[in-house]
């Protein structure tokens, strides 16, 4: 067994205290105090200006018996988001994209975990954008840290057309690079954590 996906199952029993073989699966709720969800559009065939969902909430379920039985979900707002590009924000909330107005969260939920003969993680789900719900692959990565803490970390790429988002077509690139990491520290997801951030609303 590859080293990468042997060490999956210790990993896991290190985050969720196992102390007995039967141990029942740990749930992690996060949001924005713990946790950045991104996505990376290329816009012009040259700059890739990075966006981020200022306001969301999900939960990951950790299985240290049965790794690929873990589940993630997560909903984030439409509106409440940030982009490195002057009224980038704004545009993204437009009926040419996410539609915030009509459609005002964006839902990802994960149904499946695998993990090739490389160790490799693949997490499958489906993701809903404008009301629209697609199958949506994540790579998956669990990143240990310092002191007992690690970091659960899944990286894709969503086509824009798929959800109807074709407006610029000639200047946004169709695909679109999605990365959610998550603090996995219990005493950062417990009642240590700081008050919530009022969002920046970006023009």
């Amino acid at each position: 067994m590859p080293s990468r996906l042997a060490c999956i199952p210790l990993l896991l029993a290190s985050l969720c205290g196992m102390a007995r073989a039967d141990a029942q699966p740990v749930s992690y709720p996060f949001d924005q105090r713990n946790a950045v969800i991104e996505f990376f559009p290329r816009v012009g065939g040259i700059l890739r200006p990075t966006g981020e969902f200022q306001q969301f909430q999900g939960n990951l379920s950790l299985d240290a018996e049965q790794p690929a039985q873990s589940q993630a979900t997560v909903r984030m707002s439409a509106s409440l988001i940030r982009v490195g590009m002057p009224g980038g924000a704004n545009k993204l909330r437009s009926v040419d994209y996410f539609d915030a107005v009509r459609y005002p969260e964006i839902d990802y939920h994960s149904t499946g975990l695998t993990a090739g003969e490389d160790g490799h993680l693949t997490m499958t789900g489906l993701l809903t954008i404008r009301g629209v719900t697609r199958p949506q692959t994540l790579d998956v990565s669990l990143v240990p840290g310092d002191k007992g803490l690690a970091a659960f970390e899944a990286t894709g790429k969503i086509r824009r057309s798929d959800f109807g988002m074709v407006a610029d077509h000639r200047l946004v690139g169709d695909e679109i690079g999605l990365t959610i990491k998550v603090a996995l520290d219990q005493n950062a997801i417990a009642d240590l954590r700081p008050p919530e951030p009022k969002p920046y609303i970006e023009p």
